[in-house]
C-alpha cells in the first residue's frame, strides 16, 4: 500500500474496502490506530484525488485519515459505508481538520440512522455538496425517533442554495416500538427546503402511507424536479391517475419517473368524472413497478397515460402475471400509437 501511494501520485479514484472478524476490545483499538497510520502515509501524496470511497463494514472509520485528505484540492466525492451506529466510530475527532470546502458529493451508509448522524455531524464544510446520498441499511428494527434526528440534521448541514440531488434509502421493516411504520411524511418535511431540488429519490421499507394529497404535498416542495422516484416495498400506496396528474402539473420540468400508481377504473372513477388537464412532452419512459392494471381492459390505462404523456414509449413494470400480461399489452398500445404520430 505504501508503493502505491508513492507510485500512483496521480491516482483519481480510489476504493478501500476493510472488513475485520474475531477481533474486539483492546486488539481492535491497536489494529484501527496501525492500519489508520498506513494509510495516512499511503494517501499523502495523492494530491489528484477526486473520487475516494471507504467501505468498513466491522471497522472504525479512521477520522485521522478523513482529516489528511480532507486538504486535497481536487477531491470532489467522497464514500462512507460502515455498519452500527455512533458507537462505531473512531474517536476523537480532531477539531476542524475534518473539513471538505470542496466536496460536490457525499454518500453516507450506515446500519442505524444515529450512525449516519454521527457521521455527518462530524464533517464541517459542506456547504459545496450538490449530491447527497444518505442510507440506513442492515438491520430489520429501527428508531424513528433517530430517523427523524437524523434527517433534520441533513436538512441542517446542507445549503439549499447549491444541493440538487438527494437519495435517501431505508430498508428496516419495524420501528423499536413495534410499529410497521418508521416514517411519516412528517418525518421528510425538513428536507422541503431544498426547493431547488432536480433529483429526489426515496427507497423506502415500510415507509408512510403514500396517497394522492402525500404526492402533491412532496410535489409542492419540490417543483423543480427533473428526476423523481418513489419506491416503497411494504407501503400501502394509494396513489391513482389523479396523483400523477397533479405531480406532472407541480413538477413541470420531469423527465425521469418511477412511481407506483394505481392504474385501474376502479380505483380512477373520480378522475374519470373530474380529470385534469395537463402534457407533459419529456417523459419517454414510465417505471411504474408493481402497480395494478386491469387485465382485461389494457386500453383504459394506456389512454390515459398517453394523454397526460403524449411522447411516452415504454412502461417499465413488474409484479403479478395478470399484471405483468396487461402491462404488456399497454406497451404494445404504446408502440401503435408512437408509429402513428412519429414522422
Amino acid at each position: 500500500m505504501l508503493v502505491l501511494g508513492r507510485a500512483s501520485l496521480s491516482l483519481q479514484s480510489l476504493t478501500f474496502n476493510l472488513e475485520l472478524t474475531y477481533i474486539s476490545g483492546s486488539e481492535l483499538t491497536e489494529s484501527s490506530e496501525d492500519f489508520t497510520n498506513i494509510l495516512v502515509d499511503a494517501v499523502q501524496n495523492l494530491s489528484h484525488l477526486n473520487t475516494l470511497e471507504f467501505n468498513f463494514p466491522t471497522y472504525p472509520i479512521p477520522w485521522r485519515l478523513l482529516a489528511s485528505i480532507s486538504r486535497f484540492p481536487s477531491l470532489k466525492s467522497l464514500t462512507l459505508r460502515h455498519s452500527g451506529g455512533a458507537e462505531t466510530l473512531e474517536g476523537p475527532v480532531p477539531i476542524g481538520s475534518v473539513s471538505f470546502p470542496r466536496l460536490e458529493e457525499l454518500k453516507v451508509t450506515s446500519s442505524r440512522p444515529d450512525g449516519v448522524t454521527a457521521t455527518v455531524s462530524r464533517l464541517e464544510g459542506l456547504s459545496q455538496i450538490q449530491s447527497f446520498d444518505f442510507a440506513v441499511k442492515g438491520s430489520d428494527i429501527v428508531d424513528a425517533a433517530e430517523t427523524e434526528e437524523m434527517i433534520d440534521l441533513v436538512a441542517e448541514r446542507l445549503s439549499k442554495n447549491t444541493t440538487r440531488s438527494i437519495r435517501f434509502s431505508i430498508d428496516q421493516r419495524y420501528t423499536s416500538e413495534g410499529g410497521r411504520r418508521v416514517l411519516k411524511l412528517s418525518t421528510l418535511r425538513p428536507l422541503y427546503r431544498f426547493e431547488g431540488l432536480i433529483e429526489l429519490i426515496l427507497e423506502l421499507v415500510s415507509g408512510f402511507r403514500v396517497d394522492d394529497g402525500s404526492l402533491e404535498e412532496l410535489s409542492l416542495a419540490f417543483p423543480k424536479l427533473r428526476h423523481f422516484e418513489l419506491q416503497d416495498t411494504g407501503a400501502v400506496i394509494s396513489v391513482t391517475l389523479k396523483g400523477l396528474a397533479m405531480l406532472l402539473r407541480n413538477c413541470t420540468a420531469l423527465r425521469q419517473l418511477t412511481l407506483f400508481i394505481n392504474a385501474t377504473r376502479e380505483s380512477n372513477l373520480e378522475f374519470d368524472k373530474s380529470p385534469i388537464e395537463v402534457q407533459n412532452m419529456e417523459i419517454t419512459t414510465l417505471n411504474v413497478m408493481w402497480c395494478p392494471v386491469d387485465a382485461d381492459d389494457p386500453g383504459y390505462a394506456a389512454g390515459h397515460l398517453l394523454r397526460m404523456l403524449p411522447c411516452l414509449r415504454e412502461v417499465q413494470f413488474n409484479g403479478w402475471y395478470a399484471w405483468i400480461k396487461a402491462w404488456a399489452q399497454v406497451n404494445d398500445l404504446l408502440g401503435k400509437h408512437a408509429l402513428k404520430t412519429t414522422p
